[in-house]
């Protein structure tokens, strides 16, 4: 008896360690802004992503930190939060406006997007995120165009836009509809504040179309759910932190050709947005880059 209690015992410890673990791996983020000291002497240039899980990069390819690896002339931060709306960086955007920044990259709405598919879907994003509205798109449009009024009112930083990716790589689904709805917001806002726009959901498109003319089928590539998303999602992160995976091994296992688990980027999608970015920041010339 004392054997089995102690087996017991043992099992739940091992599964709290990982756990704890796991939710350490895939949350941690060094290069957030609230870490930000400012050092006058210092005279490299302060760049800033906000967003999402995609660009804070502990569930899926971590576009940032390469950029960050690669190139050491400037600081680069990482406002990215898993999980955030448009809202959620609206209610946090004065911890980026307090550092200063010279250009400031913004990557949000997948969660907005799904969260728009269903009830049920808004729901879950209303609970989980404290929303005080179920995700809608007059109600991101309304926090994306808040975000940029605050940036430009507060701050004398650039600012680049980035169309939000895809949603599992069947074109014609209804997340992807919803999605170009969300793009759409995007591009009116930077019409309207005369911002440039880099066009990541057209290129990862590209890529992903590419992928499926090369295997000739899209028959056994899955379809999107949030039941589906989360399965993928947590067996992926297990193989990538604890068996050594790759994120475009993970996501090949699973018929995916950019994202491993229908939504965050694997190294293929993360390099070719990585790309996008760099580039972006050779042609702002007043800034140095």
């Amino acid at each position: 008896m004392k054997k089995i209690i102690l087996f017991f015992f043992l099992t739940i410890l091992s599964l709290v360690i990982f756990s704890s673990f796991m939710l350490y791996q895939i949350n941690k983020n060094p290069m957030h802004p609230r870490h930000h000291i400012s050092d006058k002497e210092d005279n490299k240039k302060l760049v800033v992503f906000a967003g999402n899980s995609i660009t804070h990069g502990r569930v899926g390819y971590d576009w940032v930190r390469s950029l960050s690896l690669n190139d050491t002339s400037k600081i680069y931060l990482n406002a990215g939060m898993n999980g955030d709306l448009a809202w959620n960086v609206n209610q946090r955007i004065d911890e980026i406006i307090k550092c200063d920044p010279d250009l400031v990259f913004l990557l949000i709405g997948s969660n907005d997007a799904m969260g728009s598919l269903s009830k049920d879907a808004g729901e879950f994003y209303k609970k989980f995120k404290n929303l005080p509205l179920l995700p809608a798109l007059g109600w991101y449009e309304k926090n994306y165009d808040q975000i940029l009024q605050k940036l430009l009112k507060s701050t004398s930083a650039k600012i680049i836009l980035i169309t939000i990716p895809w949603v599992g790589e069947h074109e014609d689904s209804k997340i992807i509809s919803i999605i170009k709805e969300h793009n759409k917001v995007i591009k009116k806002l930077s019409l309207k504040y005369e911002l440039k726009v880099l066009p990541f959901f057209d290129e990862m498109g590209k890529l992903i179309l590419s992928k499926h003319q090369q295997n000739n089928s899209t028959e056994m590539i899955p379809v999107y759910t949030r039941k589906k998303n989360a399965s993928l999602s947590v067996f992926g992160i297990l193989k990538y932190y604890q068996l050594g995976f790759s994120w475009n091994e993970i996501g090949d296992k699973n018929n995916l050709s950019a994202t491993f688990d229908f939504i965050h980027l694997n190294e293929r999608s993360g390099i070719l947005l990585e790309h996008l970015v760099q580039q972006s920041m050779k042609t702002i010339n007043d800034l140095n880059f």
